[in-house]
């Protein structure tokens, strides 16, 4: 069962909000900040607790470039894969170390105790439409790229910022970026401003 708290923001503008999630790690983690940068785009990153503490450069990085960040629990694990109070547990372990509002549950599952207790702390991100970034096949990332249709203003799209799954992420996000600009979208970071 899914319990969601932001799936899409209300917007008066074409703005987007693209998610990334996983990270952050070397390599993909500069490659997604520059092709941000190309178009003046701002994006929210979803950071797993173990990777900011063995990188709080990046995390430095992303935030100095004008992005935020969230919370993607410390050890990315699963709420159905934990008693409940050890799921908090590991997202405040995150907490202690990334210091913001907005988490997000790896692949958007809480149940509903997880959900009930972390709710009163965090503003829980979802998304709108998922990139496809993570598949493997050219057929699930056509998906990806044909999802681009189904796009409106307020939507949150999932990406990663992996090198487990890079490949699948510097080949559909250029692509995501140079459709949003051409149909004259931005991408805005999600912020406690944006979401009261």
């Amino acid at each position: 069962m899914r319990y969601f708290s932001v799936g899409q923001i209300a917007t008066k503008d074409r703005s987007v909000y693209l998610t990334f999630d996983d990270g952050p790690e070397e390599g993909i983690t500069q490659f997604i900040l520059d092709e941000l940068d190309k178009y003046g785009f701002k994006g929210t990153f979803f950071c797993k607790g173990s990777c900011a503490e063995k990188n709080p450069h990046l995390v430095k990085e992303i935030i100095s470039r004008g992005h935020s960040i969230g919370n993607h629990t410390y050890e990315h694990i699963l709420a159905y894969d934990r008693n409940g109070q050890s799921y908090v547990q590991d997202v405040y372990r995150a907490d202690h170390i990334l210091h913001t509002i907005l988490f997000r549950p790896p692949n958007g599952c809480l149940t509903l105790y997880t959900w009930w207790k972390l709710r009163k702390k965090f503003r829980i991100i979802y998304w709108t439409i998922g990139s496809c970034d993570w598949c493997k096949d050219e057929a699930g990332q056509t998906r990806g790229i044909s999802s681009l249709k189904h796009i409106h203003a307020g939507n949150i799209i999932l990406f990663h910022f992996s090198k487990e799954l890079q490949e699948g992420t510097k080949k559909i996000l250029p692509q995501y970026l140079q459709w949003l600009v051409e149909n004259k979208y931005t991408s805005k970071a999600i912020t406690n401003t944006i979401l009261s």
